[in-house]
């Protein structure tokens, strides 16, 4: 179900959660673009928690911040989750809710896709997937392009990749990384960075 810059906001978010709450069909919902803001995926996040199917839910541009994030993340993401694939690209996320968001992972079984591109995760969010991310996790792929990282981040996730093998892929292209750290070049290769500079 696509909903894509349909103006629901807030208000419009909170009737889509209540039909969520009931509805055993839906596996992919699309609200992107819709200025839901952290009302709107608080009540989002105890929808999906009731809900047995979904497994796809796109929040593009949606103003979230790290507060909305920390409830969806507690009522979403935890073991009973079905969700598979989380798009939260061009919200306003910063490593303190990289933080909330791997500890609501901690126990999730679901999860393969990731999308935090265009918000504000730093080198501290990094360090975090870095050291805090279970080692069976579920995770495919961690999408954080487009965001602060720099080498130190970038580091840390190839330090993980290295220890802990190839799950999951973390997408760094578009931050401010720079692939002359030549001692470190043999970890970076554990990174999809295709489109650095």
């Amino acid at each position: 179900l696509s909903m894509n810059a349909n103006g629901l906001k807030t208000s419009g978010a909170r009737h889509i959660a209540n039909a969520l709450r009931y509805n055993s069909s839906i596996e992919e919902l699309d609200l992107s673009f819709n200025a839901i803001a952290d009302e709107g995926i608080e009540a989002l996040g105890f929808a999906v928690k009731a809900n047995s199917s979904l497994k796809i839910l796109r929040l593009q541009g949606n103003s979230i911040t790290d507060k909305g994030l920390d409830t969806f993340g507690y009522m979403s993401l935890g073991r009973q989750s079905k969700l598979q694939h989380l798009d939260l690209e061009a919200n306003s996320i910063t490593d303190k809710g990289v933080e909330s968001l791997v500890g609501a992972l901690s126990t999730n079984i679901s999860l393969s896709h990731l999308n935090l591109a265009d918000n504000s995760i730093g080198d501290e969010g990094a360090k975090v997937f870095a050291m805090k991310l279970k080692k069976s996790t579920t995770l495919k792929m961690v999408n954080l392009s487009y965001n602060c990282l720099e080498d130190e981040g970038a580091s840390a996730l190839a330090l993980r990749k290295e220890q802990h093998g190839d799950k999951p892929i973390f997408k760094l292209d578009g931050n401010e990384i720079s692939l002359n750290i030549s001692h470190e070049r043999s970890l970076l290769s554990h990174l999809d960075m295709s489109f650095e500079s």
